[in-house]
Order: C-alpha cells, then structure tokens, then sequence
C-alpha cells in the first residue's frame, strides 16, 4: 500500500513540475508602457487573467470575423488599427479548432463573446476577456493596464 501511495505522489509531482514548466513567461520581465498611438492609429489591448478552471483551454479571437490567434490563458494581445468599427470576438473554448469556428461563425451558431469598439486615432482600448463569463468587456484605461500588467504572456502584433 506503500509502494502505491509513494508510486502516486512522485508520478502527480512529476505532473505537476511539467504543468508549472511549460508555462512561457515571457512578458514577466518586460516593462509594459502604454504611451498613445501615434500617425492617426488607435489601439488595442485585450487580455485575459489568469485563471485556473479553464487555462487550457484557449478560445479563438476573432477581428471584423477574420481569425487572429487562439487566446491563452494569462496573457494579452497588442494591436494598432486605422480609426474606425471593428468587431472583437472570442469564440469556443478549445484550441486548435479555428476552422470549425470559423465555419460555425458563418451560420451564426457558435457561443461567443463580441464587442464593437469606435477606434478614434491616437487612443487605447482595453479589452478584459473573463473565460468563465465568456464574456468581453471594454475597461477604464487604469483597470485595463493593471490587467495588462499582471499577465506574464503577449502575443506579439499580427501585420
């Protein structure tokens, strides 16, 4: 009975040290400013807390209905847009699925989360994804740096 509780400690800290290893913290060191856009452009900062039901998973983000990345857990996206609509949508909960979302998004029958935001030249946005919720918000400007600040992951700025 021994051998099978020790057995079971060391193969569930074996689990444990590689869940913990694999997480990126590239953002952890990097100081984060939020000066405004410049040339006319407007941006946008959409993060995700950290959150431990649900942080594997990772539901697709979504712009004007063209795929961008899917959105992991603890961690923010950075991008400049040219002032204008844009739709802002996280869909589904799984990663490694964005065609069948995006083939759900067609027919209208995948549960999301959307937000429009009016991007004005030379301004931030903060968008806070709450995973449990599915639920997108725009934030105060000091909520959505805080948030921003306590992620330790960015994916970088799509072209």
């Amino acid at each position: 009975m021994r051998v099978k509780n020790r057995t079971l400690l060391v193969l569930m800290s074996i689990l444990l040290v590689g869940c913990s290893s694999s997480m990126q913290r590239e953002a952890e060191n990097q100081e984060k400013t939020f000066a405004q856009p410049t040339n006319g452009m407007g941006a946008v900062y959409i993060y995700r807390p950290y959150g431990f039901i649900g942080g594997g998973r990772s539901p697709a983000l979504f712009i004007n209905n063209k795929y961008e990345l899917d959105f992991e857990n603890d961690s923010y996206y950075y991008k400049q847009f040219t002032p204008g609509s844009y739709v802002f949508q996280m869909v589904g909960y799984n990663a490694n699925l964005s065609e069948w979302i995006a083939s759900k998004l067609e027919n209208g029958n995948a549960k999301s989360s959307t937000y429009r935001i009016q991007i004005k030249p030379n301004q931030n946005y903060y968008l806070k994804y709450d995973y449990l919720k599915n639920q997108l918000s725009l934030v105060l400007d000091q909520d959505g740096q805080k948030g921003v600040n306590d992620c330790d992951r960015i994916f970088p700025e799509t072209k």
